[in-house]
């Protein structure tokens, strides 16, 4: 979520980024080899959501989830951001 803000990119969020609501859901989809398991929150939140992933990817909280490399992602309702969809690179 912290790439994604910026990025210029707002991002849902209820809980603030405490790992309680899972509005931030994303979808992993690649380059997500080496990443941090999963937070106990994220086991609790994921665990009784109504979301599943779509794409054949996995999901996380990003609020929980720290990106130290490039990786693909998926969620709905998110767009690039306008210097992003300029050429601007977001950072992560």
């Amino acid at each position: 979520m912290g790439a994604a803000q910026r990025a210029g990119i707002k991002w849902p969020t209820v809980c603030g980024g405490a790992g309680e609501c899972a509005v931030c859901y994303i979808e992993v989809l690649g380059g997500d080899d080496g990443t941090q398991p999963l937070t106990n929150a994220e086991k609790t939140v994921l665990g009784r959501s109504i979301h599943r992933p779509k794409q054949g990817g996995t999901l996380r909280l990003a609020c929980q989830f720290r990106v130290n490399h490039n990786l693909k992602v998926h969620r709905i309702g998110i767009r690039p951001a306008q210097n992003a969809a300029a050429g601007g690179r977001a950072a992560g």
